[in-house]
């Protein structure tokens, strides 16, 4: 019930909910009901229409508070902004997006939507080509296939082999840069967080605007940066 209030929508009505969810009226008219009650959903007398609450980010709370590599790379995420006038952060692998649990705001840049738990598709951005990089050729390719590969831009790469191409170069040189794939003058850079077993678990990431970075200055500047935070936080205990 609670999936069903996503980003693209403040409110919504019960026939809504019931559209999203696929539940009948009877059983969303239940569990709307219980959850008003409980206040994790408000609800507008006047409209009749239900929006999240804030006690649902008490539970994101206790994750963000509780979570080992959350806080085991969170002042490393911190240090490498000291060093970079960027956008930096941590994302992880969620379905077929990747979700950011540490996003930093840069000193010149801030972007409204940058919160814990905002997700981006893995096929066009570093973050999810890093993640992707180490996993097995046939899974990471079906993953691709089966996103919804749209051109968020002119620069979005989105044949199924050509993104197998790029990710193949991030298991070569250990980081991926995307250059204005989801965002027009954006330009990306990510290196993957390895657990004890080997497995890419999660990505430190670093964006910037086109008019200050280009692809040269990230592999010269930033590349080591953003690859020694990632080493340091998959050794780190």
């Amino acid at each position: 019930m609670l999936e069903a209030f996503r980003t693209d929508k403040l409110d919504l009505s019960l026939v809504e909910i019931i559209s999203r969810t696929g539940l009948n009226k009877s059983a969303a008219q239940r569990f709307t009901h219980t959850l008003h009650r409980l206040d994790y959903l408000k609800k507008d007398l006047a409209s009749r229409r239900y929006s999240l609450s804030k006690k649902v980010l008490e539970s994101a709370n206790c994750f963000l508070s509780m979570d080992t590599l959350v806080n085991r790379a969170t002042p490393h995420i911190i240090d490498l902004r000291r060093q970079l006038d960027m956008r930096v952060g941590m994302g992880c692998l969620h379905g077929r997006n990747a979700m950011y649990l540490i996003p930093l705001q840069s000193n010149r840049a801030a972007f409204r939507t940058a919160h814990p738990g905002f997700e981006v598709p893995v096929y066009c951005t570093s973050t999810g080509r890093a993640l992707l990089a180490f996993g097995e050729y046939d899974q990471v390719k079906n993953i691709i296939a089966s996103c919804d590969r749209k051109k968020y831009t002119p620069f979005t790469i989105i044949d199924v082999d050509e993104i197998m191409s790029e990710i193949e170069l991030v298991r070569q040189n250990g980081y991926s840069i995307t250059d204005q794939e989801l965002i027009t003058a954006d330009i990306n850079i990510a290196a993957p967080i390895f657990d004890t077993q080997g497995n890419a678990v999660a990505t430190v990431t670093a964006s910037g605007s086109k008019s200050k970075w280009t692809r040269n200055d990230l592999r010269t500047k930033v590349a080591v940066l953003v690859m020694e935070t990632a080493r340091a936080i998959s050794t780190s205990t």
